[in-house]
């Protein structure tokens, strides 16, 4: 495990790209914007593989929250050459990014411009497939 402060998006991508694996990709994230969810979905299109979602749509954060998910969420939903499965848990507060049985970056992060590039925030780094163990844990997390 590797301790990430600074653009953990890009650690995320890195670790990701070394696995030549076409399994999901995770995000979980109660805040998203819509730049950041763009580049999660470029990078599952470039994989050809499914971006899976899960977010805060409580009525309240969607009225009273700087980072409404509605509009980044309808501008994925269009994209055609993107398969993408949506899940809503109205009391996520965790932030994971998970390539299945690969790699994740779990921690403070919000899918959001702040979270994944300027703010100094703190994740794990985690290779998947050298700790059986996390693995588990962390897709028993996420179903």
């Amino acid at each position: 495990m590797n301790v990430v402060v600074e653009k953990p998006i890009d650690s995320f991508f890195a670790a990701a790209s070394k696995y030549t694996t076409s399994e999901d990709l995770y995000v979980l994230s109660p805040f998203i914007t819509t730049s950041s969810a763009r580049l999660v979905a470029d990078f599952a299109k470039e994989r050809n593989t499914t971006l899976r979602i899960v977010t805060n749509l409580d009525p309240l954060q969607i009225n009273f929250s700087f980072s409404n998910p509605m509009k980044p969420l309808l501008d994925l939903l269009s994209d055609k050459e993107l398969t993408l499965n949506l899940r809503k848990c109205n009391q996520l507060h965790a932030k994971v990014y998970y390539l299945n049985a690969s790699c994740c970056v779990f921690g403070s992060s919000n899918l959001t411009l702040g979270g994944i590039a300027k703010n100094l925030e703190l994740n794990a780094l985690v290779d998947i497939r050298k700790d059986k163990k996390a693995m588990l844990d962390i897709e028993a997390f996420i179903q």
